[in-house]
C-alpha cells in the first residue's frame, strides 16, 4: 500500500506543480480564461475580480502540490486537492457536454487540451486522489523535523511569488505566438504538414410544401430535387483543421479600412502600444508613455496604438491623456489580449517581427527598447 501511495502522491504532486507553475507563469491569462467562465455561468460581477482570483488559484495550485510531495500536513492536503479536482472534473464535463468553453486552459498557452481530453485527465486525476485521501495518513514527510516545515514555507512563499511578479510585468517565459522575435506574418501561416479544413458543399433550398430552407447534398438534390426550391449554395466546414498561431490578426483604422498588412510591410522599427480597454487601463504610466513617443518623434519612429474599444471612448481617452499617436482598432479582444499580457502594453516591431515586449510598469527610454532589440 506505501508504494502505490508514494507513486500516486508523486504523480499528482508534479502534476499540480507543473500545471500551476503553467498558468503562474501566466496569471492573466488565467484571468481571462475565468471571465469566459464567468460569461458562460452569468457571473460576470466577479470579472473585477479575476486577476486577483487567477493569483489565488495559481499559487494555491502549486503549494498544494509541493505540500503533497513533501509530505506536510497531509489530511488537510489531500483533503484539498480532491475537492479542487472534484470540482475541475464537474467544470471540464460541463464542457465537454456543451461546448461553451473550448480549451479548459489547465496547461494555459503550453498545451492545449480539448474539453473531453481534459474531463478524462481530470476523471483519472480524481481516482489518484481519492486513494491519496484513503491512505493519507501513510503520507510520511519527506524531511525529519521542522525542516519539512520550513522547506514548505519557502516553496509556498515561491508558489505566490510567480504569478504575483508575472502580474506586475509579463510572463517570465513567453508561450505566446507574439514573443519577442516572432514574425508575425509566418506565425499566420499553417505549418508544413498541418491538416487542413473538411469542407463539403451544401444546396440551400426551400422546401416547397413547408416553404422552410434546408441544406443538402448535392446527391439527397438530385433524389428530391423535385420538392424542392434550389436558392444557392454553400460550403460547410464538418471537421475543423488546424489553425495558424495567429489567425485573427484583423486591424482597421477609423474608417473600418483594413491597415494590418502595412502594418507588418513597415521597414523600420515602430511601437505598438496595446490597449485592449481605454476604460480600464492603467493611467498613472502614461506620462512615461508619452516621454517616449516624443524621444520616438524626434527619432523618427512611428508610434501606433491598437485598442479594441470604440472610437468614440478611444478619442476621449487620447484628449484625456494627451496622447501624439494614431490608433487603430481590433475587431476581436482576445488577440489583443494575447500580444502582450497588461493594459497597456508595449511591443517593438520591425517588419513584422517582435523586436521587444514592456509591460506598463516597466515602460523603457528610447535607448532602452532600442538596447534590447540588438
Amino acid at each position: 500500500m506505501k508504494y502505490i501511495i508514494n507513486f500516486c502522491r508523486i504523480i499528482v504532486g508534479v502534476l499540480f506543480v507543473f500545471s500551476g507553475l503553467i498558468k503562474a507563469n501566466d496569471p492573466m491569462g488565467t484571468a481571462y480564461k475565468l471571465q469566459e467562465y464567468f460569461t458562460v455561468f452569468h457571473v460576470q460581477f466577479l470579472n473585477s475580480f479575476t486577476d486577483y482570483l487567477s493569483i489565488l488559484f495559481c499559487g494555491m495550485e502549486v503549494a498544494l502540490g509541493f505540500a503533497l510531495l513533501v509530505g506536510a500536513f497531509s489530511r488537510i492536503t489531500t483533503l484539498f486537492l480532491t475537492g479542487l479536482i472534484i470540482f475541475f472534473t464537474w467544470l471540464t464535463g460541463y464542457s465537454a457536454i456543451t461546448g461553451k468553453v473550448t480549451d479548459c486552459g489547465c496547461f494555459g498557452d503550453f498545451i492545449h487540451l480539448k474539453p473531453l481530453t481534459s474531463f478524462y485527465k481530470d476523471v483519472a486525476l480524481l481516482v489518484l486522489t481519492i486513494v491519496l485521501l484513503l491512505g493519507r495518513d501513510s503520507i510520511k514527510p519527506l524531511l525529519a523535523g521542522r525542516w519539512n516545515n520550513f522547506i514548505l514555507v519557502l516553496l509556498i512563499a515561491f508558489s505566490f511569488f510567480v504569478p504575483v511578479w508575472a502580474y506586475n510585468h509579463l510572463p517570465i517565459i513567453d508561450m505566446l505566438a507574439y514573443k519577442k522575435g516572432n514574425n508575425i506574418s509566418e506565425q499566420m501561416k499553417l505549418k508544413e504538414g498541418a491538416k487542413r479544413d473538411s469542407i463539403v458543399t451544401v444546396l440551400i433550398c426551400e422546401n416547397k410544401k413547408t416553404h422552410a430552407i434546408e441544406e443538402l447534398s448535392s446527391t439527397d438534390y438530385a433524389k428530391k430535387f423535385q420538392d424542392y426550391d434550389y436558392k444557392d449554395r454553400k460550403d460547410k466546414v464538418i471537421v475543423e483543421g488546424d489553425k495558424p498561431a495567429i489567425h485573427d490578426f484583423i486591424i482597421n483604422d477609423m474608417n473600418g479600412n483594413s491597415v494590418q498588412d502595412s502594418l507588418l510591410k513597415m521597414p523600420d522599427y515602430c511601437f505598438w502600444i496595446v490597449v485592449y480597454d481605454v476604460e480600464n487601463t492603467d493611467k498613472k504610466c502614461w506620462a512615461k508613455i508619452n516621454d517616449l513617443v516624443k524621444t520616438c518623434d524626434a527619432q523618427h519612429v512611428p508610434v501606433i496604438g491598437i485598442t479594441h474599444s470604440e472610437y468614440k471612448e478611444t478619442e476621449s481617452f487620447r484628449h484625456e491623456m494627451q496622447t501624439a499617436f494614431p490608433f487603430y482598432y481590433a475587431g476581436d479582444d482576445k488577440f489583443v489580449k494575447t500580444m502582450v499580457r497588461c493594459n497597456p502594453g508595449l511591443m517593438l516591431v520591425k517588419k513584422g517581427t517582435v523586436m521587444g515586449k514592456w509591460h506598463y510598469h516597466d515602460v523603457p527610454t528610447y535607448a532602452e527598447a532600442m538596447h534590447s532589440a540588438q
